[in-house]
């Protein structure tokens, strides 16, 4: 009996140890991105950046989801003409979120996010807060945190895709900014009804003057 208890004992210890090692978020880590989604971003730059970061634009594409395990292709196009593409395997449950590319669905602020390629073996990163801002054409939930690397990096919090990003760098600055995708319609302008109704009126008026216009023409040729 007291074998089997020693054996319990160390397989327990054995299992802890895999898990406490392994760097995988909680349970309720989600994703919020399947394969066919896309986001594209335009680029402001300040002063002379190195060839690398001279972007114009840029596109995500999610290529396949397999679990935690989402394939994804990176194109760049520079502004000397120059397109890059970059396919790579992005799993935030284990911390490879590429430049904070993907981060798990729905945190909020207090929430947590593992980068393992983070200076000193990896960290542990915390969602600042979740405000109201408008990307791609649509008022989104934005979730935000400062890098390492970047001055601060925000994502749309429904699906942990990143939509902006500031950098500040020795010559020169890059903000990244998401302006389409296919993941949210853009919303549709309301106008005020009582605008709505004059612009109609303005409408009708053109079109009767017009018509008057033709018959008046008309009767003069004949």
């Amino acid at each position: 009996m007291g074998k089997k208890l020693v054996v319990t004992v160390a397989i327990v210890t054995m299992l802890s140890l895999l898990m406490g090692c392994a760097p995988i978020a909680g349970s309720e880590l989600t994703l919020g991105v399947k394969k066919g989604d896309w986001i594209e971003y335009h680029t402001v730059i300040t002063g002379t950046p190195v060839p690398e970061h001279n972007v114009s634009r840029a596109r995500i594409e999610i290529l396949d989801v397999q679990g935690f395990n989402v394939t994804t292709q990176l194109t760049s196009w520079l502004y000397n003409g120059t397109v890059q593409a970059i396919v790579e395997v992005l799993n935030p449950q284990e911390g490879k979120l590429g430049s904070w590319f993907l981060i798990g669905a729905n945190l909020n602020t207090g929430d947590t996010f593992y980068d393992k390629n983070a200076p000193n073996g990896g960290g542990t990163y915390t969602i600042q807060g979740v405000n109201e801002l408008t990307y791609a054409g649509a008022t989104r939930a934005i979730s935000f945190c400062p890098s390492y690397f970047e001055a601060f990096k925000r994502w749309d919090k429904a699906t942990g895709i990143f939509v902006e990003g500031f950098g500040i760098y020795k010559n020169y600055s890059l903000n990244t900014v998401a302006d389409k995708t296919n993941m949210w319609n853009p919303e549709v302008i309301e106008l005020d009804q009582t605008l709505f109704y004059g612009l109609v009126a303005i409408v009708v008026v053109l079109a009767v003057v017009a018509v008057a216009a033709l018959i008046l023409a008309f009767r003069r040729k004949r």
